[in-house]
């Protein structure tokens, strides 16, 4: 059992909190005074007294169980000997709405059960700490498992994990590391990266599982859910080029500079499209025979995907109505058109016109599409750069006919 315990500086009348992907604070979090409650205001979860008084704390018990958020990061992601990684962004709270860069700091203190470390920041500490957490926040373990340098990451691995997903984390994941260093560029780290990959059997319904990966700053962290007879069937079946591009997906977005990664959910088609253009050339690189009939096929369906989003929503408007796919499925294609284009018009590729906006980014410029297919634009030419925004500004009656646009666009 947890504990969280919110401190006000002054009595606020309410605390908003800084992620609301949907209402499972409220559903979950049990507070300890019966005048505090969770209540949803404006799609918002708030802590406020019940009285509607000021109040100065509030106290909540919470179980540290798996949860899958849609598009953020679960609070807790369990080890299999009960150990756990725990999200910080997900307890960010602020006394005015939206929580936003102007109280973007967020005093905390961690204390541990007995026998029992935290691994914060690529550093090892006893069982109570303090530091001030900012942005997306940052992903701690709490637990006993010793943290073991592995190809430059500290990796924090369950060993209860099946053995073709160790194999993968242990012998796979730094080559594919390094393909992206070399084509992003080394980080500057702030601490030693290190590497959360999590397992656990949480869901009642047996039929239920859940693998979930995300990077943050310095950070790569992976969480399976699979009951018994699911990882038994998981290694009987175990589709490793599967598990290759899910890790190199994620490396990718650890390699692609937190500066360049759109503000605006209706701009992820930028960031996780290319995440998955470097696991498709990564797979192509260093895994070319056993991958080849994989890579064809997670490209048909990836257009297929996209042909049957396209004609309901728009990639500007696929966030708001839920179909974050869409982002990954016309993404890939979007990028591999940019891929066909950039070698034809300047001899370019589609990670050149990444690092270009990168660049942008880094010297001022916003992280958005405009950004984007400008660098696309100097790498191709306008108007294929125009293809490319009204491919993405529009729903398509005929998605095969835009999709093949896309491909088709002349260049001067």
């Amino acid at each position: 059992m947890w504990y969280a315990h919110y401190v006000a500086g002054s009595p606020v009348k309410r605390l908003y909190f800084h992620r609301n992907p949907n209402n499972a604070r409220q559903q979950r979090w049990q507070p300890l005074s019966n005048e505090i409650e969770i209540e949803i205001e404006d799609d918002n979860e708030v802590v406020r007294h019940r009285t509607g008084k000021l109040f100065s704390s509030a106290s909540f018990r919470l179980t540290p169980t798996y949860i899958p958020l849609p598009k953020d990061y679960a609070p807790f992601s369990p080890f299999s000997n009960g150990d756990v990684a725990i999200y910080s962004g997900r307890f960010f709270a602020c006394s005015v709405a939206p929580c936003d860069m102007t109280s973007n700091h967020y005093p905390i203190r961690l204390t541990a059960p007995k026998n029992e470390h935290i691994v914060i920041q690529g550093k090892i500490h006893a069982s109570d700490i303090e530091w001030v957490g900012r942005n997306s926040g940052e992903q701690i373990y709490v637990g006993r498992i010793q943290p073991k340098m592995m190809s430059g990451l500290l990796a924090i691995i369950d060993p209860a994990l099946p053995s073709s997903i160790l194999s993968s984390l242990t012998v796979d994941l730094p080559i594919l590391m390094q393909f992206m260093q070399t084509n992003l560029g080394e980080l500057q780290n702030q601490y030693a990266p290190t590497l959360f990959a999590s397992f656990a059997r949480e869901f009642a319904n047996p039929n239920t599982k859940s693998t979930q990966g995300g990077t943050l700053t310095d950070q790569i962290f992976t969480h399976w859910d699979l009951n018994q007879a699911q990882m038994d069937e998981h290694e009987r079946t175990f589709d490793q080029n599967s598990t290759l591009w899910f890790l190199a997906h994620e490396a990718g977005h650890f390699y692609q500079r937190s500066h360049a990664k759109p503000n605006d959910h209706n701009d992820a088609w930028i960031h996780e499209g290319m995440a998955e253009m470097l696991a498709y050339q990564a797979l192509q690189q260093h895994y070319t025979d056993e991958a080849q009939d994989f890579l064809h096929q997670k490209v048909l369906d990836a257009t297929n995907a996209c042909h049957a989003s396209l004609t309901e929503t728009s990639l500007v408007n696929a966030s708001e109505q839920q179909k974050f796919s869409t982002h990954y499925d016309c993404g890939l294609l979007i990028h591999l058109a940019v891929e066909q284009h950039a070698e034809r018009a300047t001899n370019s590729s589609a990670i050149k016109v990444w690092n270009n906006y990168v660049t942008m980014t880094a010297q001022g410029a916003e992280a958005n599409t405009q950004t984007y297919l400008e660098a696309i634009a100097q790498n191709t030419s306008a108007e294929f750069a125009q293809v490319v925004f009204a491919f993405i500004q529009q729903t398509h009656p005929d998605p095969k006919a835009a999709v093949k646009t896309l491909f088709a666009a002349k260049l001067n």
